[in-house]
Parts: C-alpha cells; structure tokens; sequence
C-alpha cells in the first residue's frame, strides 16, 4: 500500500505515467479510459495544491500576474514533494524554492530581471512568515500600562522579541497587502521603498509600518533578543515616534 501511494503521488506531481504505473492494475469504470480516469485526479489533485498556494501568497500573485505566477506554481508542483498533512506547510520551502532558481525563472521569463527577482523573493519570504504566524497561537494581553509602569515591568520580566519579524523592501508591503485582493495598484505607490514589522495583535497578526529609523531601533533590539530597558532618547525618538514603538512592544507581553 506504501508503494501505491508514494507511486500516485510522484504521478499525480509530474504528469507522466510511469512504465510501472499501479493504475495499470485497475480496471476503470464507465466510458472512461485509465488515462483519463487518471487525468481527473491528476488535475482535482493539482488544483487544490495551486489553491491552497494561491491563497497563501496573493502578494505575489498581484505583482507577477496570472501567468507568470501559475508557471511559477506548475514548476513547483512539479518538483516539491509535501511532507506533511497540512496543507498550509506545503508552501513552506517556495521562497527557498524561488531563490535557489534565479536562471531558471529569468529563462522561462517567469521573472524579466534581476530587480523583480529581488522583489519577488521579498514578497514570497513576506507572506511566508506572515502566515507562520498566523497559524501559531500566540497570546495577545489587552494590558496597557503607561511608560513609566511599562519600565518597571521590562525590569522584572524582559520581553522576548522573538514574536517580532522585520521587513526591509523596495516594494510598499502593507499597500500591497491591503490592494492584493482587488488588484489595482498605483505603480507609484508600489515601487516604494518601505519597513514593516510583524507583532502579535487582537486579531491574531498585526503589520505595522515603521520609519528608516524606527526599524533600526527595532532591528538592534532583536540582534539582542531580550529588551529589558527603555531609552528611547537615545535613538533620538519624538514623544509621538517613541508612543508608536512602545504601542509595539506592549504586544509581546
């Protein structure tokens, strides 16, 4: 039975029929011949891979189109094999998969430079730890203790910022995510460059658009890993930058 199966799946990702095929051994039903008894599970099968795909990187489709982006799924069915029985992990290695493939995409014109390339494996590694994230159940307290109480607390009980993912693009990502279902998007408001953090928020994940120096600030607390102290004078924070950055951090409790 092991054999059958790991035999279907290798067929149903490939599209060829192997010399040894198991379907070989049955006898299909009604008007349909083994091929195409075959085909229809082949394609169902193909079909729920490319949605559950689609619907975990709709930035990406957005940005390359229909075209390029089935081409670019099809090579993946092709030759990444799913490891696990969820469906949401099965697009786990395609911002690997893209990366590892730079010559290929270029000459299947899946990707037209070296530039959208880049900006392509932005958004792939983008929706990929949002949906991780997603997916995790990560406590979000409703506590809101003003700066001074937060000080204290961060001396008895440091945050872990591990929960924290930062982004640095030449894309706007948070415009992007917000036009992605629709699909029309102003190029001027794309091709900018923007900071985005990923946090824990009352509806599971929140994206947050940062300054040049916000990120900095928040990039250096995470080379640290544990956040024990507030200065934000230091980084040379307004009062209204440091209450956004701290909006953040209180997040992570």
């Amino acid at each position: 039975m092991n054999y059958l199966k790991q035999k279907c799946i290798v067929d149903f990702l490939t599209s060829e029929k192997s010399s040894d095929h198991p379907l070989d051994k049955i006898i299909p039903a009604g008007t349909l011949n083994t091929f195409d008894a075959w085909s229809v599970y082949q394609n169902d099968y193909q079909a729920r891979m490319f949605e559950a795909l689609s619907q975990h990187y709709e930035m990406t489709w957005c940005i390359l189109g229909d075209e390029q982006f089935h081409n670019f799924i099809k090579m993946y069915l092709k030759l990444e094999r799913s490891k696990s029985q969820s469906l949401n992990d099965f697009g786990l290695n395609l911002p690997l998969f893209f990366q590892e493939r730079r010559n290929e995409l270029l000459q299947n014109g899946i990707v037209d430079s070296d530039n959208e390339w880049r900006n392509i494996l932005d958004l792939l590694n983008f929706e990929s730890e949002y949906w991780q994230a997603f997916h995790l159940e990560t406590f979000y307290s409703n506590l809101r203790p003003d700066l001074d109480q937060f000080q204290w607390m961060l001396k008895t009980n440091p945050i872990d910022l591990s929960k924290l993912k930062l982004f640095h693009s030449n894309l706007q990502l948070k415009y992007i995510w917000d036009h992605r279902i629709e699909g029309t998007l102003d190029p001027n408001e794309v091709f900018q460059k923007s900071y985005t953090v990923l946090h824990p928020g009352p509806k599971g994940v929140t994206m947050t658009s940062l300054s040049n120096l916000q990120f900095n600030f928040f990039e250096e607390l995470s080379d640290k890993k544990i956040f024990s102290h507030v200065n934000g004078e230091q980084y040379g924070f307004s009062v209204e930058d440091w209450k956004k950055n701290y909006a953040i951090l209180i997040t992570l409790y």
